[in-house]
């Protein structure tokens, strides 16, 4: 018996996702369970269907994406499609490539490209008590104030878990965080004793670390401008925005404190998000 497609929602689209493997089912089912919603209906359709002939196979609207020996082998191919289908036709909001935590009610936005630290920094956030909107993808609006929302799937890194990630988790050698095929772990923010934060939150901060070893913590706070550029830098639904969203974002610079940040141990910045949050 097929099982029920899974509704995956992201700011003003929606994808199904129909997996004929109970286990796997399952397994996807607790990996998006904070994006599941049914409200919207999906402009695309994913299956994970199998084994024909000892392959499983990815389709996409019925168009075959990738086929492997395995179902699991599947998986960071169906992350890394399914997100860009649920951002590429997004029109209501500004799309970045960034990671967002909520930390006493206020909404922090991290920036920048691959490779800046993230990742890194939104895990060290989660288990200093942060609550978990996204590590990739937020969804901002320009409202007054203005307010983000989280793509909410698992952390996902991109490497060998790195050795500051230890203390953060409860077992790292435990199965559930065991490297996908491709070489990435998908975390659950709740493996890390975080909770997710559900809905638009205020947004309170902006701020664009850079990870730079054995570098000393460097904080600099960003003219209205800098900002905007910034936020222009990882924006990436631009072309169906008005004016290429660069009005909304030079006016949630306007409205939100941002800083550029350079560290070498993420607990450092965590620490002064802590003590200067509420600063005017």
């Amino acid at each position: 018996m097929n099982q029920p497609p899974l509704i995956i929602h992201f700011g003003d689209q929606a994808a199904s996702l129909q997996c004929d493997d109970p286990e796997l089912a399952a397994y996807l089912s607790e990996m998006f369970q904070h994006s599941l919603d049914g409200r919207l209906s999906p402009r695309t359709a994913y299956q994970i269907s199998g084994p024909v002939d000892g392959r499983f196979t990815l389709s996409r609207d019925k168009q075959i994406l990738q086929t492997t020996p395995t179902a699991p082998a599947l998986l960071p191919w169906l992350m890394q499609d399914l997100v860009s289908a649920l951002i590429e036709a997004q029109t209501e909001h500004l799309i970045f490539h960034a990671g967002g935590v909520l930390v006493d009610n206020v909404g922090i936005f991290l920036g920048g490209q691959t490779g800046s630290g993230k990742s890194t920094l939104t895990a060290c956030l989660l288990a200093n008590g942060a609550d978990y909107l996204s590590d990739e993808v937020l969804a901002l609006s320009p409202a007054t104030p203005p307010t983000m929302v989280g793509l909410v799937r698992p952390l996902v890194l991109k490497e060998a878990l790195p050795p500051a990630w230890a203390p953060w988790l409860p077992d790292p050698t435990s199965s559930p965080l065991a490297a996908m095929t491709d070489g990435t772990h998908w975390i659950l923010p709740a493996w890390m004793g975080a909770a997710v934060a559900a809905g638009p939150v205020p947004l309170g901060l902006l701020l664009f670390p850079t990870y730079r070893a054995a570098a000393p913590l460097a904080i600099r706070p960003l003219s209205t401008a800098e900002a905007a550029f910034q936020l222009l830098q990882n924006l990436v639904n631009a072309r169906n925005l008005p004016d290429k969203g660069v009005s909304a974002a030079a006016e949630i610079a306007r409205r939100v404190p941002a800083y550029q940040i350079t560290y070498d141990e993420a607990t450092a910045v965590a620490a002064w998000i802590h003590d200067n949050l509420h600063l005017p």
